[in-house]
């Protein structure tokens, strides 16, 4: 791996649940070693003004990071709620999550 190296990180979430889908919505997000890579509200947005009752909808999240290191990096799926205060629920069907890593010289 070199320095100059980008990493395309591709993440399958299985479904996520958001119990009040009309009042906060789920936020996820790639994190590198605990840090989220992209802005506050994250990478992807689930919640609509439609329904009061939960959804359940899949999640694959893309990013290229360029991480400017040879050293070992741990990378992972974070969400939360954009209100700090609803329930969202990550892989509620329990489908293998699978996150890849690729190397981009």
């Amino acid at each position: 791996t070199s320095a100059n190296s980008k990493i395309r990180i591709i993440a399958t979430c299985g479904a996520i649940r958001n119990t009040k889908p009309d009042s906060t919505n789920a936020l996820l997000t790639i994190a590198k070693g605990g840090s989220n890579l992209v802005a506050a509200i994250g990478l992807a947005s689930i919640g609509t003004s439609a329904l009061t009752t939960g959804i359940d909808i899949p999640a694959t999240l893309v990013y290229v990071d360029s991480p400017n290191s040879t050293s070992q990096l741990t990378y992972a799926v974070q969400i939360k709620s954009s209100d700090n205060v609803n329930t969202v629920h990550f892989n509620v069907q329990q489908q293998t999550v699978v996150i890849t890593l690729e190397e981009i010289l």
